[in-house]
């Protein structure tokens, strides 16, 4: 009989019974979900169909299968923002190759800006919470003009943009620090780890594109030093990071490659200890994988794949 978890917060009814914890069913049922996260969300209604006790794509849902017949679904709530017409927050404005360059940044439902000209207009969301500040930066370049755009918060995000005729967004990226200099940006991500880890990316622009010149990796002062039970969580969050080096320097088991792409994660059952679960992203969601460390002395020994769907 397949067990399913749910990662809803707030309200949550299965078939019309409330439900916490696991939610037992048929391996052929039909569950209808209904779910709201608090008074700041709109409520989430789905219905979910199994199959052969595995359940089937549904839309605003991701399935999570940790093993045979245990998965989690993951149900993405939206917050709720009353209508309101437009609120103007910050405007800034600059000239390159005598095109003036017009950026707006205001409020409905969350954050956005438009930058425009005489004749072109661009507009795409801001995923802040809130923008203290936005800079607009501009170099002339072969056939066009280069934009950059940064906006403010607690947290950083970058946006940059090709203007011949028309604007052609190149990249955007939401992270701790942003550094624009000429037409490149060094990127800072401090990763929410034990270790620590900051991630700075350098990247050079140009109307093709984004290239990556430079990735380094630094360690706060405030980090920890990691037990011999957590061992396997810092060689995980190294190589979701992709830094290479301190895998290498944690084990010989060249796990690197094959950790890339994935999520750390906790699984809704407890595992023992020296074991983690990674979740590789699918069509439906994600599928876990459950690796073994041995530890021995201070350093990982072997890494071995205990099972994965």
């Amino acid at each position: 009989m397949p067990k399913i978890f749910f990662n809803a917060q707030g309200y949550l009814t299965v078939n019309g019974a409330p439900t916490a914890g696991a939610f037992e069913c048929g391996e052929n049922d039909e569950l209808l979900i209904a779910s709201c996260a608090g008074a700041d969300y709109l409520p989430v209604m789905a219905k979910v169909r199994l199959k052969n006790g595995c359940p089937l794509p549904c839309d605003g849902i991701k399935t999570i299968a940790w093993q045979r017949g245990v998965f989690s679904l993951v149900i993405k709530s939206r917050r709720y923002y009353p209508p309101a017409p437009p609120s103007l927050r910050l405007c800034r404005s600059l000239s390159c190759r005598g095109v003036e360059h017009m950026l707006t940044v205001f409020e409905q439902g969350g954050y956005f800006f438009t930058i425009e000209t005489r004749e072109e207009t661009f507009t795409a969301r801001i995923p802040l919470e809130s923008v203290d500040s936005a800079d607009i930066y501009a170099r002339a370049i072969d056939g066009g003009v280069l934009i950059m755009l940064k906006f403010c918060a607690k947290r950083r995000f970058f946006f940059c943009l090709f203007y011949g005729s028309d604007y052609f967004p190149l990249c955007k990226c939401l992270c701790d620090e942003v550094e624009i200099n000429d037409c490149r940006a060094l990127i800072t991500d401090r990763i929410a780890d034990m270790a620590r880890l900051s991630v700075t990316r350098e990247y050079a622009f140009s109307g093709g594109g984004a290239e990556l010149l430079a990735r380094t990796f630094s360690y706060r002062e405030n980090r920890i030093d990691y037990p011999p039970e957590l061992l396997p969580y810092l060689y995980c969050e190294s190589a979701l990071a992709g830094d290479r080096e301190m895998c290498e320097s944690l084990s010989r088991a060249n796990a690197f490659e094959r950790f890339r792409g994935c999520l750390l994660a906790e699984p809704p059952f407890k595992l023992p200890l020296y074991q983690t679960a990674l979740l590789r992203p699918t069509r439906e969601g994600y599928s876990a994988e459950i690796y073994a460390f041995k530890v021995e002395g201070g350093t990982i020994g072997s890494i071995t794949a205990l099972r994965s769907l």
